[in-house]
């Protein structure tokens, strides 16, 4: 089995450089893992790059898409994450968790009917998923809209639930 080198650290004095089996190179699983690995250790341009390359490979895969996302917002760079979210729920609408993670993302660039939508929609599509359900409920509360939501006494009625039996 080939192996090819991964440069891990281009600025350093002393470059760091990790093999990896070329049979992984076309996996999108094993480039976010890799993504995953350097964000972990402070290599944020490396992480996006196996991200990005993630994405190449299957425009499907969520939890590339979200890893980005995520790395755009400890970056400081929210819209570019909402674009990377917005491209992966064309490729993917019925994926729960990348409406959930784009609400987060809209929720932080201030924009709460977007990000209540998306919330909302996370929580219709995976419904036994509590941390939807309970993240649009705060959501909800948060804006005032309890009465206004269409949703709000249901949402109102399972937040409750969540909190008695303590499920979050």
């Amino acid at each position: 089995m080939q192996n090819f080198f991964i440069l891990i650290s281009p600025r350093a004095r002393r470059p760091r450089f990790i093999r990896r089996p070329a049979i992984d190179a076309d996996r999108p699983e094993a480039r976010s893992t890799l993504g995953n690995f350097l964000a972990r250790r402070g290599l944020l341009s490396d992480a996006e790059i196996e991200y990005k390359a993630a994405l190449r490979l299957s425009p499907q895969y969520t939890p590339a898409a979200i890893n980005l996302a995520d790395l755009y917002r400890q970056l400081d760079r929210d819209q570019e994450g909402e674009s990377v979210l917005r491209a992966a729920i064309g490729a993917s609408p019925q994926d729960a968790g990348l409406h959930h993670a784009l609400g987060l993302a809209l929720t932080r660039l201030k924009r709460r009917e977007e990000a209540l939508d998306e919330l909302r929609r996370a929580a219709e599509l995976d419904p036994e998923r509590a941390r939807y359900a309970y993240v649009y409920a705060v959501g909800l509360h948060s804006a005032d809209a309890w009465a206004s939501s269409p949703r709000g006494e249901e949402v109102a009625d399972l937040f409750s639930l969540l909190l008695r039996k303590r499920t979050l």
